[in-house]
């Protein structure tokens, strides 16, 4: 008798041990930037910003696989900013914005087509997948787009910089305009899908059927097949790409929800927008 109880126990404790969920180590916090300025690139860092408080805190993971597991993406209410720092590999992104009164729906929509040729035509590849994220505001006072390169990387922040200012000066006035070219610091915070600007939590970054990229946004997530991106060395003789672009037409682009149905060969866009 005493064994079959042994052994009852064993079995219900085998039992017990596949149903508890694996249990995530937290990340370590910071208070300062001066805390985690300096610390090695392989650790990504979120700032999370906390409405009680008006403050903000900042959370050290020790490695993407732990920041993922963590998953910020379906915190409650969340306010998270992936903090890029100098020198860090990264995927190249852009930030427009503009007044609702700038421009109509169709006249936004050529100027992101617009500036997502140029920049393919900058690098020498259009097969790269493009994410494309929107803050709907409920007021109806501006259009918000975060627009992020999936395939490829840069070294740092400065090389961001770079690419930006060779697309501004490629596209045209109307397109330039929406471009926030002064998201490249050298610590520069980029919202994380899902999360709200502490100053209008109305506007989370989030698809727009509920869905979710998840980490395959995340500027720091480079993984190990990704090439880097080479920036071209223009000269006074091929600057004329501005002149040779074609005209960005809606049918050049391919909208898409899942990436499963992606050609190899064509130009592939994630659509992401808040409701």
């Amino acid at each position: 008798m005493m064994g079959l109880k042994k052994s009852c126990r064993r079995a219900v404790t085998r039992q017990n041990s596949k149903k508890m969920p694996s249990i995530i180590a937290p990340p370590q916090i910071y208070r300062s930037i001066s805390e985690i300025k300096d610390l090695d690139h392989s650790k990504p860092v979120l700032q999370e910003q906390c409405p009680v408080r008006g403050s903000f805190r900042f959370l050290v993971f020790s490695s993407m696989e732990h920041l993922i597991a963590w998953n910020p993406f379906t915190k409650h209410d969340p306010m998270f900013y992936e903090v890029i720092r100098s020198g860090q590999r990264q995927r190249f992104r852009l930030d427009l914005e503009c007044t609702h009164t700038y421009c109509t729906q169709e006249e936004w929509e050529s100027y992101v087509l617009e500036i997502i040729q140029i920049y393919f035509r900058i690098i020498g590849n259009s097969t790269i997948s493009v994410a494309r994220f929107e803050s709907v505001d409920p007021a109806n006072r501006k259009r918000s787009e975060h627009i992020v390169f999936l395939e490829g990387y840069i070294e740092s922040n400065e090389e961001a910089q770079e690419l930006c200012d060779l697309i501004l000066e490629r596209v045209g006035p109307g397109s330039a305009a929406i471009i926030d070219k002064s998201v490249y610091k050298t610590l520069q915070m980029f919202r994380v899908e899902g999360s709200s600007k502490l100053c209008d939590p109305r506007r989370p970054k989030r698809w727009k059927d509920g869905k979710s990229l998840g980490p395959e946004g995340l500027i720091t997530h480079v993984v190990g097949g990704d090439v880097k991106i080479q920036i071209p060395n223009f000269t006074e003789t091929n600057l004329g790409l501005k002149s040779r672009q074609m005209s960005p037409t809606s049918s050049t682009i391919k909208t898409v929800t899942h990436r499963k149905s992606f050609g190899s060969n064509s130009m592939r866009v994630f659509w992401a927008k808040a409701s």
